[in-house]
């Protein structure tokens, strides 16, 4: 007997019913093809397991946003401190970095 039910199933997602003998479930799962991972396991409903997706995508924004924000001040430091010592942080901006 297979140990899931698939309940939707597209290009990047899985939505499945874990399934126990006797035709009881273990909750519901959604699988993210993507990024290879889990977004919800044993969600009590399809509506939370999506849910829990949301939520787990919001949060994984805020620290991507974080991280970028992160390096944008790393990079105007070095670009501010390159300046003090005589280069123009302007002159950055015409390196062609694919002749590296």
């Amino acid at each position: 007997m297979k140990k899931y039910e698939t309940i939707f199933k597209n290009e990047s997602f899985y939505l499945c019913k874990g399934l126990l003998d006797k035709g009881t479930h273990t909750g519901y799962w959604l699988y993210d093809t993507h990024f290879g991972m889990n977004l919800a396991m044993q969600a009590s409903s399809e509506q939370e397991a999506f849910i829990k997706a949301l939520e787990y995508y919001k949060k994984r924004f805020k620290q991507v946003e974080q991280e970028n924000k992160n390096l944008k001040t790393h990079v105007q430091q070095f670009l501010n401190s390159m300046s003090d010592i005589g280069m123009i942080a302007e002159d950055c901006d015409k390196i062609k970095y694919d002749e590296y």
